[in-house]
């Protein structure tokens, strides 16, 4: 661990894990107008959500590979340039395919903040500071998604789409200046550690604990995002929802953070983390069931299907909250000599099974709302099976 003088401020972590999120969520609420604009269909729109991932799954690589050997600081300034170069390409380009191209450099840019921002988590904490940081960590990120598409809400209400990437532009800039002047360099062995990044992905290919922790984030963040990519068009195009009630939902789902930290920090004192990390995978199946319920109910006035539908996805990051951090936290216990390549390839690992989900997601979606809530019980139950089988063998006790 490193010394305390040399911890990154706590709110300076937030701003640089939190950022990619918002930057991922912003523009959903514009993605109807966004189709119109580009002069191209709701799938190649969703295909620019599925696009971000592919991207990020690049920038976890790059960055992480770069923070063991340049630095974790270095790492992440070049990450945040990178990333308002893609964002001002996305406020400029007036065609679909160069729309992509943007958002895919934004996307690798952005990966930084997450990746590089957990390798110094790892460098200054132990296991179980580990825990209670990311728990921490991921209350206050719950609200990034929703604070996204809240802002972005009232950007395409008051400035059109073109609003929304100045914003992003603005952004990157503004963090980037703070982490110019307050982001300590937190690696000590920069460069010094000798090690072989395709054995080290060939040795965590055949570690079972790795590839079980990382589908299951995987899994997690794949349900969070095709909610988000998914859920404008149901609020706003079939429940002619505003951008800004359609923000103003998401809000409300960010509290669920809240109540998961709360829960976490409770269950953290009696229980090991692999029981933590179950419970809340049947929390996301109890709430699938919610959402899947509440579609296939007949004759729902709009009320109470915004109650039931979004009360679900409410359920759902409740349980996201409960079992991501202790995966985060535990995934990569053994592998502290080059922590910044090791957390690059399974982030990775559990961004390319996300992506995955995402452009299942962008294949399936149509004019039936039901669709999603049925992938997200298939999906919740795959992560059930996963788990009991690691139980076997206790593989998630920390």
């Amino acid at each position: 661990m490193t010394d305390i003088k040399t911890r990154p401020a706590f709110w300076l972590l937030i701003l640089l894990v939190g950022f990619p999120q918002i930057a991922e969520t912003i523009y959903t609420p514009s993605l109807p107008a966004l189709a119109s604009r580009l002069r191209t269909d709701d799938n190649w729109i969703q295909a620019s959500l599925s696009i971000y991932f592919v991207g990020f799954a690049i920038g976890f690589v790059l960055w992480g590979w770069l923070a063991d050997r340049m630095g974790r600081r270095p790492a992440i300034l070049y990450g945040i340039l990178l990333f308002i170069v893609g964002s001002l390409g996305c406020l400029l380009v007036t065609h679909i395919h160069l729309f992509l191209l943007s958002r895919l450099i934004q996307a690798v840019g952005a990966a930084t903040g997450a990746v590089v921002t957990q390798t110094m988590i790892r460098d200054c904490y132990d296991e179980q500071q580990r825990s209670l940081i990311f728990a921490r960590m991921f209350a206050v990120l719950a609200c990034s998604p929703a604070i996204g598409p809240l802002l972005g809400g009232y950007m395409v209400n008051y400035g059109g789409i073109t609003a929304v990437f100045t914003l992003l532009t603005g952004m990157g800039t503004v963090i980037g200046a703070c982490a110019w002047y307050s982001l300590p360099e937190t690696g000590k062995e920069i460069g010094r550690v000798k090690f072989r990044a395709a054995g080290m992905m060939i040795q965590m290919a055949a570690d079972r604990h790795v590839i079980a922790l990382g589908a299951l984030v995987g899994i997690m963040y794949g349900m969070i995002f095709c909610f988000y990519a998914e859920s404008p068009f149901v609020f706003i195009d079939h429940l002619r929802c505003s951008p800004a009630q359609y923000g103003w939902i998401g809000m409300c789902e960010s509290s669920s953070a809240i109540l998961a930290a709360q829960l976490n920090r409770s269950l953290m004192r009696r229980n090991p983390s692999m029981l933590i990390i179950q419970s809340g995978l049947w929390v996301m199946l109890s709430g699938s069931l919610v959402m899947t319920g509440t579609c296939l109910l007949p004759g729902l006035t709009t009320i109470p299907f915004i109650i039931g539908f979004a009360g679900g996805m409410f359920i759902i990051l409740c349980g996201t909250g409960l079992a991501m951090p202790h995966c985060l936290s535990a995934g990569l216990s053994h592998y502290k000599m080059a922590i910044g390549t090791a957390g690059a390839l399974f982030g990775l690992y559990y961004y390319v099974v996300t992506g995955g989900i995402m452009g299942v997601m962008s294949v399936l979606h149509s004019e039936y709302i039901s669709v999603m809530p049925c992938l997200f019980i298939i999906l919740a139950t795959i992560a059930l099976i996963i788990h009991l089988v690691a139980v076997k063998r206790a593989w998630y006790r920390t």
